[in-house]
């Protein structure tokens, strides 16, 4: 029993690095000095460079309403932002949510009405059309990083909290296996044993399988 403990540790203790292998970051650069380096050729079409050394992105919706109009411009603008953060930090495991991107005003909450009668084909009535400014700026990018590194130390975190869970687990399996040979005196060693193993190596799968996913 001790043996197998030892090694259900140590293969708890390997999982460690072999789960956070490929989410080790690389080296973080200031954050104006990452915008500063984007040539226009590098970025997803349609960011065009300020002369305040910003990011800008014009999406357009089209909807019967004018708040349709927004719902589609915003998540157009939402895309945008998610696939330039991409390109520019792939090292970011945190991804922002779009209500975020608006608190931080990175995605404006409103749109501006371009025209309310968009002719089109099939709708003879026309539709409105909203366009939504969408600028991000070297402040912007840090704050998003910030918000990166928290998320990391919170994986960090839970990272040991599931590998502790999965020792104590471990160890209150040998105990309990030990209580009850005493309690029956040696008359069901075999059958204890082979339930002990059965749950050690249960409890080892599982935490090495949340560690390795997530």
């Amino acid at each position: 029993m001790r043996s197998l403990l030892a090694m259900s540790l140590f293969a708890l203790a390997l999982a460690v690095p072999v789960a956070r292998a490929s989410k080790t970051p690389a080296p973080p650069q200031p954050a104006r000095d990452r915008l500063d380096s984007i040539r226009t050729e590098e970025v997803p079409l349609g960011w065009k460079l300020t002369e305040g050394n910003n990011w800008r992105y014009v999406a357009t919706g089209y909807g019967e309403t004018q708040a349709n109009a927004e719902h589609q411009a915003q998540t157009e603008a939402y895309k945008a932002v998610l696939k330039f953060l991409r390109r520019r930090l792939p090292e970011l495991t945190w991804e922002p949510s779009l209500d975020y991107l608006i608190r931080l005003k990175v995605i404006p909450a409103n749109g501006t009405l371009v025209s309310s009668d968009v002719g089109q084909k099939d709708d003879p009535g026309g539709l409105k059309k909203v366009e939504l400014k969408v600028e991000i700026s070297p402040s912007d990018v840090e704050e998003i990083l910030r918000q990166d590194r928290l998320f990391r130390t919170q994986e960090r975190h839970w990272t040991w909290a599931k590998l502790l869970g999965g020792s104590v687990g471990l160890l209150l399996i040998v105990a309990g296996y030990y209580r009850l040979e005493e309690m029956t005196k040696g008359y069901y060693t075999t059958r204890l044993r082979v339930a002990a193993v059965c749950c050690s190596l249960l409890v080892s799968a599982v935490v090495v399988l949340l560690l390795v996913i997530g």
